[in-house]
């Protein structure tokens, strides 16, 4: 489930990247799944590459980037558990 920003509170230009991002299929599985997931930034205007960046409560990263001629996206642990994994 992700935590979608306050409609109300975002600028025409985060709307617009954001009902773009919310009609992916990443975004949908991100969404759909038993993760909570909230924003940890987004793109403020229209200059590409839209990147957003997300986080679980689990301690998982989710990575979208919307470019002129692609869009991937991908899941990984954050970066304070995998330093975690390496020292301990």
């Amino acid at each position: 489930m992700i935590r979608w920003l306050e409609d109300e509170r975002l600028s025409s230009s985060v709307k617009a990247n954001m009902a773009r991002f919310k009609a992916t299929s990443f975004a949908k599985d991100l969404d759909e799944g038993e993760a909570r997931w909230r924003f940890m930034s987004w793109p403020r205007s229209e200059a590409r590459p839209l990147r957003f960046l997300l986080e679980s409560d689990d301690q998982l990263r989710a990575t979208f980037t919307i470019d002129d001629a692609q869009e991937y996206g991908h899941v990984e642990p954050s970066a304070s558990l995998a330093g975690a994994r390496r020292e301990g």
